[in-house]
């Protein structure tokens, strides 16, 4: 079965929803994202997992301020 990257941020954004808020700064979504062991980090580069927790923080960000 093949995961979207849609299906794979909704993925992420689950696992993260107890720990992580856009009142922690963007700094704390990098953080996490770099020393996470969730499968869906497994192979991809620092940069890879920062550019992917810039993206979840920016999408949290979004949906506190509506």
């Amino acid at each position: 079965m093949k995961i979207t990257k849609t299906r794979l941020m909704e993925i992420i954004k689950e696992e993260l929803a107890e720990v992580l808020n856009p009142s922690d700064g963007a700094g704390e979504y990098v953080k996490d994202f770099k020393k996470s062991k969730a499968p869906q980090f497994k192979g991809k580069s620092d940069k890879k997992k920062r550019e992917m927790a810039i993206a979840a923080y920016l999408q949290d960000k979004e949906k506190e301020n509506k």
